[in-house]
C-alpha cells in the first residue's frame, strides 16, 4: 500500500501540478496583413485607442501610419465615437507642426485613420536620452505652441498634450500627434460646428487625459477650453 502511495499518477494532482509549474505563454494575435488598400508592414505601437501599423498605401504607392480600431473594440461605441473624433478633429487642421490624416475608413469591420507616418522618436524618448540645450528646448517649444495654437483656430482642444504625443522627426521638425481625447470648442464655433459637435463633447464631469499633464479644472471634470492645452504645455516646458 506504500508502494501505491509513492507511485505518481500522470492524470491526477501531480499533472495539475506540473501545468501551474509551466510558464505562461503570451500568444499575440495575428496581424492583418492588409487593411482596404492598405498593406500591413509592421507593427508601430499600440494604445487605448488602437494599434498602429507601418503600412502602404497601394493606390498612392506611400508608406504611411495606419491606425486601427481592434475589432473587439468596434461594438463599443464610445470608443467609435472617440476613434472617429480623433480622425476628424485632425483632419481639420492643417498644419507643417500637427501629423497629416490622409484618409478615414471601415474595411472587414475595422475603423481605420491612414495618417502621415512621422519617422523619429518621441519627445519623451528624447528627454529620457539626457538633458536638452537650451536651443533645441526653444525650437521644440515654438513647434509645439505653433501646432497646438493652430488647432485652437480650428476650435480643437487637444486635451492629452504630453511628451508621448510629440513627435520629433529627423532634422527636427516637430509635429503633434493623437488627437483622440480631442474636444472642439475652441476659438472658432464655426469650425466645431462644421465637425460635428454632438459627436465630440464630453460630458461634464467625466475626467479624461493624463493625470499628470491636466489643468486643475481638467483634473476635476469641470467644463475646459483652450487654457487646459497651455496648462499642459507649461508642465512639457517644465520637464524640457
Amino acid at each position: 500500500m506504500g508502494g501505491d502511495q509513492g507511485s505518481k499518477d500522470p492524470s491526477g494532482d501531480e499533472l495539475l501540478r506540473a501545468v501551474a509549474r509551466a510558464p505562461e505563454v503570451d500568444v499575440p494575435l495575428p496581424e492583418p496583413a492588409r487593411i482596404a488598400h492598405f498593406r500591413v508592414i509592421g507593427r508601430l505601437g499600440e494604445g487605448g485607442m488602437g494599434v498602429v501599423y507601418r503600412a502602404e498605401d497601394e493606390r498612392l504607392g506611400r508608406t504611411i501610419a495606419l491606425k486601427v480600431l481592434p475589432p473587439a473594440f468596434a461594438a463599443d461605441e464610445q470608443r467609435r465615437r472617440r476613434f472617429l473624433r480623433e480622425a476628424r478633429s485632425a483632419a481639420a487642421i492643417v498644419d507643417a507642426h500637427v501629423a497629416t490624416v490622409f484618409e478615414v475608413g471601415e474595411a472587414d469591420g475595422r475603423a481605420y485613420i491612414a495618417m502621415e507616418l512621422v519617422e523619429g522618436e518621441t519627445l519623451r524618448a528624447r528627454l529620457a536620452r539626457g538633458r536638452l540645450e537650451m536651443a533645441e528646448v526653444r525650437a521644440i517649444a515654438a513647434q509645439i505652441a505653433r501646432g497646438v495654437a493652430r488647432a485652437h483656430e480650428k476650435g480643437v482642444v487637444h486635451r492629452d498634450l504630453k511628451p508621448d504625443n510629440v513627435m520629433i522627426a529627423a532634422g527636427g521638425a516637430v509635429k503633434v500627434l493623437d488627437f483622440g481625447l480631442a474636444k472642439l470648442g475652441g476659438a472658432t464655433r464655426s469650425s466645431a460646428s462644421q465637425l460635428g459637435s454632438a459627436d465630440t463633447e464630453t460630458r461634464q464631469g467625466e475626467v479624461v487625459g493624463t493625470p499628470l499633464y491636466m489643468s486643475p479644472e481638467q483634473a476635476t471634470g469641470k467644463d475646459v477650453d483652450a487654457r487646459t492645452d497651455v496648462f499642459s504645455f507649461g508642465v512639457i516646458l517644465y520637464e524640457m
